[in-house]
């Protein structure tokens, strides 16, 4: 496990890997992150602040890569947002970069290609894009009251991305925000009634989609 890395070391620990099948980070013997989760936050926040700089060396394929590492299930980097024992002005501004990673690096790489009419993404990236909010490791806790702040965070950042004219990035978080009806499904249904009102141009398989999402039926 690697717990010490500097900044620059860590970016490339995630993605400065051969794209291989399976990801380098499921075999056997591989060194994956174990850092502080204070530690973990401060870099993810840095690397989504600023990825047209920090990723501008790596091929798309190993972005896909290390996107998939970085919001993957287990993994610790999203775990991190969420960990309270990091103050949560710090967690706040990670999930706000978010936002920036979507505006600043997705909006950019991805192609319009719907993920969810995809059984597999033809551009790399794109499906990492599509599944960020479905990995994502909340999908709300309204019954934690210790939460809520939290919860209306991710909300809100769902709801900046769908202003991103970008049909990959409004896509995904769609696809995220269906999954949080299930705990806000009134939230949820104001802000894809909002988004529908004020974003009239959108192709019909992604207003279709938008439908879904509002009443909680995304796979």
């Amino acid at each position: 496990m690697l717990n010490d890395l500097d900044f620059e070391h860590w970016v490339l620990h995630v993605f400065d890997h051969p794209v291989t099948d399976p990801q380098w980070y499921f075999q056997i013997d591989q060194e994956t992150w174990d850092g502080e989760p204070l530690t973990t936050v401060q870099y993810v926040t840095r690397l989504f602040e600023s990825p047209e700089r920090l990723l501008k060396d790596f091929s798309r394929e190993q972005l896909e890569q290390g996107f998939w590492y970085l919001a993957g299930a287990g993994q610790p980097f999203m775990l991190a947002l969420l960990d309270e024992c990091v103050p949560w002005p710090v967690r706040e501004r990670g999930l706000r970069s978010i936002q920036t990673l979507y505006e600043k690096f997705f909006a950019v790489a991805c192609t319009d290609e719907l993920g969810h009419l995809c059984k597999t993404a033809s551009t790399p990236v794109n499906g990492a894009c599509y599944m960020w909010w479905d990995l994502f490791p909340s999908h709300g806790n309204p019954e934690d009251p210790s939460r809520h702040e939290e919860d209306h965070a991710i909300l809100k950042v769902m709801r900046s991305i769908l202003d991103i004219p970008s049909e990959a990035c409004r896509e995904s978080a769609l696809h995220g925000l269906g999954h949080w009806h299930l705990h806000y499904p009134e939230i949820v249904r104001q802000i894809v009634d909002e988004f529908l009102e004020t974003t009239p141009e959108m192709s019909p398989p992604l207003w279709e989609y938008a439908l879904a999402a509002r009443m909680g039926e995304v796979l």
